[in-house]
């Protein structure tokens, strides 16, 4: 049985919104995944500082309630150049046999794992390569995903009633905000890169997941597209921040469930005008 002497898991609710992490794996600054992405943003940051001004000027006593957003461009930012012997380091640390070599060397995939446990809302901003996403993004996860930092591994005492390992997240009830465009039409038979996003991060703690599909950009309107794709920008922020500061109950109205596996989520199928 293995022992991890790392984070231990914290299920309480998170009832502060204070940092946004954004993953962009987007060709360029005038893409659409990008574009829209960056809306979003800027739409629940414009709520989550009206409502922090707001308690303030009703409780002066309240100290001043902290909200950052993070960009990580998975093309400029340069990632560790990550390979066996990080997991190697990171398991012997655990275990207490670490050195303060493996300690230095760790180090940088440290950072990148815990600054995900920071974040209280996850935006990636991915196009679809090959029915999937950029490999760009695959390379992220394999550095930020480290037992005993964001998921307790207990496969080796324990699995589900399917045999299946089963991973306990360090944080949880985090959003996890999904905009992926594509040139022509695919449906969920051919969708590789959204539910794969869901099920992974839902590991370590975003287990409210929204999906913001772009579809025909190749031939469709840009502007309506565009604006289309704002309008569910627009509902994913209030539902995010509803979220955060009504305790996690969700409009009925505006929010479906996608799966069967306990999260809830936005999934728009086709934003585009015929």
């Amino acid at each position: 049985m293995s022992t991890y002497k790392g984070a231990q898991p914290n299920l309480n609710l998170r009832e502060d919104l204070n940092n946004v992490l954004y993953i962009n794996a987007s060709h360029n600054e005038t893409s659409l995944v990008h574009l829209t992405s960056k809306y979003m943003i800027d739409q629940l940051t414009k709520q989550i500082r009206n409502d922090n001004e707001g308690s303030s000027q009703n409780n002066s006593t309240d100290s001043e309630k902290t909200y950052s957003v993070k960009e990580r461009n998975l093309w400029e930012d340069k990632l560790v150049a990550y390979n066996v012997s990080h997991p190697a380091a990171n398991f012997r640390l655990m275990n207490g046999k670490g050195s303060p070599e493996d300690e230095e060397h760790f180090r940088p995939v440290r950072e990148i794992a815990e600054e995900l446990n920071t974040a209280d809302v996850l935006v990636i901003a991915a196009p679809v390569w090959n029915f999937s996403f950029p490999y760009v993004v695959k390379q992220y996860m394999d550095i930020a995903f480290q037992p005993g930092i964001n998921f307790v591994d207990e496969s080796a005492s324990s699995a589900d009633s399917d045999g299946n390992s089963i991973y306990i997240p360090v944080t949880s009830n985090k959003s996890l905000v999904i905009v992926s465009s594509s040139g022509g039409s695919y449906n969920e038979s051919i969708d590789f890169l959204t539910p794969y996003l869901i099920k992974a991060f839902q590991m370590v703690g975003f287990d409210h997941s929204h999906v913001i599909q772009i579809q025909r950009a190749a031939f469709e309107n840009r502007e309506n597209l565009t604006e289309d794709a704002n309008a569910q920008a627009d509902i994913i922020s209030a539902n995010i921040k509803h979220q955060f500061h009504q305790g996690h109950t969700r409009d009925k109205a505006t929010i479906q469930h996608t799966g069967s596996s306990g999260h809830h989520g936005t999934r728009i199928e086709n934003v585009n005008r015929k």
